[in-house]
């Protein structure tokens, strides 16, 4: 007899119903701050004008590959726009738009040593001035 009464009480209280799919749903919990992302490093980005790729390296020096709209893992990161030359994420969960962009630095075809022979010129050449 109880369990019947505490059964029934249970399955009548507001808690238990079940969601009404015509109603819109509750609003989401929001984050004030997210922390960026610390460590990763944009490697490439490959593809043609309607679906790039990025390929990034996580803190731990494992290759990650990124699509639109993909998770950066085990973060609430999400790859917004995805171009040629840059990467775009978004934090879904802040209340506030929080953003971060990778950009691949130099020319198409400028290599990783000209680009620090260049710095180096420019430095010594502001230390002239």
């Amino acid at each position: 007899m109880r369990v019947s009464v505490l059964l029934c009480f249970l399955l009548g209280s507001p808690a238990v119903l079940a969601r009404d799919p015509f109603q819109p749903m509750a609003p989401v919990f929001c984050q004030s701050t997210i922390d960026p992302p610390q460590g990763w490093r944009l490697q490439g980005i490959v593809g043609i004008p309607d679906h790039y790729v990025a390929w990034l390296r996580s803190p731990q020096g494992k290759n990650v590959r990124l699509e639109q709209q993909m998770q950066l893992p085990q973060t609430p990161w999400r790859v917004q726009h995805l171009t040629a030359r840059s990467l775009l994420l978004l934090a879904e969960q802040s209340c506030s738009p929080q953003q971060i962009q990778f950009r691949i630095k130099g020319g198409f075809y400028v290599t990783e040593d000209a680009m620090d022979a260049g710095g180096a010129v420019s430095e010594r050449a502001i230390a002239r001035q």
